[in-house]
C-alpha cells in the first residue's frame, strides 16, 4: 500500500531530453525521498493526467527536485499541489490486501490529511461533472467480501465524514459520478498482492514460451498483467495465448542477448485483437545466490489501429520503453519472483 504525499510546486516543469524536471520548496521531497529513490521505481508523481516513474530526487541551492521520465512539463504548473506515492513505504503482507483509492483534489487531499495518508491517489479531480474514476488496482471484492467498495467519503476536509458502498462493474471504476469539487473519499477494497520485483537481465537455466494476454479476468492473466506492466484489462478479448520462440541468442554468460536485433523472437498471433491494456511475456528459470526465481520478460502491447508489434522482445535491465511499429510508446522490462527451491550453491 503506497504512502500518499502532498507538494506544491516551486517552479513549473521543464523538459530536458527524455525526462521532466519538477522542482518543490527546499528540504521537502528530498529529505523523505532522497536516500530511498537511488536506484529504485518505486516512487510515482502523479499529474492530473497519469502517474509518472520518478527517476531520480535531488537538491541544489535552489530547491529540492525530482525527475520523471518522458516529457510532460505542461502537466506540471508553477505554485501548486500534486500527490506524490511511495509503493516502497508500506507493502502487503498478504496475498489479498485491502488498498484504498483516494479520489479529490491534491488540495482538498492535503488539507483533510496534512500529514500524508495511506492509499493511492486515482489522478481524475472531481468538479460535478460525470466522470469516470478507474481504480488503480484490480477490485478483487469489497473488505468483507461481495461486489461494493467501502467508501468514506468528507465535503469539509474531514470535519464531518460518511460511509457508503458502491458497487464495482468489470469496467474496474467508479462510472460517472456528479462528485463535488469539494468531496474527498476513500475507497476500501480487497485485491491482489504483486510479489514480483525488478529484475536484470539474468543467466537463463531453461526459457518458456511466449504468452499474450489480454482478458479482464484474473484467472486468465490480469493479475500477471498489472503486475508487470502497471495496468489493468478492463474489457478483454481472450484469454492467455501461447506460441513458442522462434530464435533467440545466449551471450557466452548464458544471458540473453541485449544487441539489436538479437531479442527472442516469434511467430505472429491474431491474439487479443483489439484488446486494450495487453501484453507478451516471455518466461524463464534463473538463480541468484543459491535461489531460484521464475523471470519474465514483458512488453506491452497497444492497439491503434492494429497492434504495431515486431514479434520480438527487448531485453533490458529492469523497466524502460521503446517505440513499436505504429510509433506508440510501450513499457518493456523483467521481473521475477522467488521460487521454493535452492541451487545449493552460495
Amino acid at each position: 500500500m503506497p504512502f500518499t504525499r502532498t507538494y506544491t510546486t516551486f517552479a513549473a516543469g521543464v523538459n530536458q531530453a527524455a525526462r521532466t524536471l519538477v522542482r518543490f520548496p527546499l528540504n521537502t521531497v528530498y529529505s523523505l525521498y532522497g536516500e530511498k529513490a537511488a536506484g529504485t521505481k518505486g516512487i510515482y508523481l502523479n499529474s492530473p493526467i497519469a502517474p509518472y516513474v520518478v527517476n531520480e530526487v535531488s537538491q541544489d541551492a535552489t530547491s529540492d527536485y525530482v525527475y520523471i521520465l518522458g516529457n510532460h512539463a505542461s502537466e506540471f504548473l508553477i505554485n501548486t499541489t500534486y500527490c506524490l506515492h511511495d509503493v516502497l513505504t508500506l507493502t502487503p503482507k498478504s496475498d489479498k490486501p485491502t488498498w484504498t483509492d483516494i479520489i479529490g483534489s491534491p488540495a482538498n487531499i492535503a488539507a483533510t490529511f496534512p500529514n500524508g495518508v495511506i492509499g493511492q491517489w486515482i489522478p481524475v479531480i472531481p468538479d460535478s461533472s460525470a466522470k469516470a474514476f478507474p481504480f488503480n488496482n484490480k477490485f478483487i471484492s469489497g473488505p468483507t467480501g461481495g461486489t461494493t467498495a467501502t467508501v468514506n467519503s468528507t465535503i469539509d476536509n474531514g470535519a464531518n465524514w460518511a460511509t457508503t458502498a458502491w458497487v464495482i462493474g468489470t469496467d474496474n471504476s467508479i462510472s460517472s459520478p456528479n462528485y463535488a469539487s469539494s468531496i474527498v473519499m476513500l475507497y476500501n477494497y480487497i485485491t491482489n498482492s504483486n510479489p514480483y520485483e525488478s529484475a536484470n537481465n539474468s543467466e537463463v537455466l531453461a526459457l518458456g514460451d511466449c504468452t499474450f494476454v489480454g482478458y479482464n479476468l484474473v484467472l486468465l492473466g490480469n493479475r500477471l498483467l498489472p503486475s508487470l506492466i502497471g495496468k489493468i484489462n478492463t474489457q478483454g478479448d481472450s484469454g492467455a495465448v501461447t506460441t513458442t520462440i522462434d530464435r533467440y541468442f545466449l551471450q557466452p554468460t548464458g544471458h540473453l542477448s541485449s544487441s539489436s536485433g538479437r531479442g527472442p523472437a516469434h511467430g505472429s498471433t491474431t491474439a487479443n485483437s483489439g484488446t486494450p491494456e495487453s501484453a507478451k511475456v516471455l518466461q524463464y528459470i534463473t538463480s541468484d545466490s543459491g535461489q531460484y526465481y521464475l523471470q519474465f520478460i514483458y512488453k506491452e502491447l497497444k492497439f491503434s489501429p492494429s497492434y504495431g508489434d515486431n514479434s520480438k522482445f527487448d531485453i533490458v535491465n529492469g523497466e524502460s520503453t521503446v517505440t513499436d511499429n505504429n510509433g506508440n510508446t510501450v513499457i518493456v522490462g523483467q521481473k521475477r519472483v522467488k521460487l521454493p527451491f535452492f541451487t545449493g550453491e552460495a
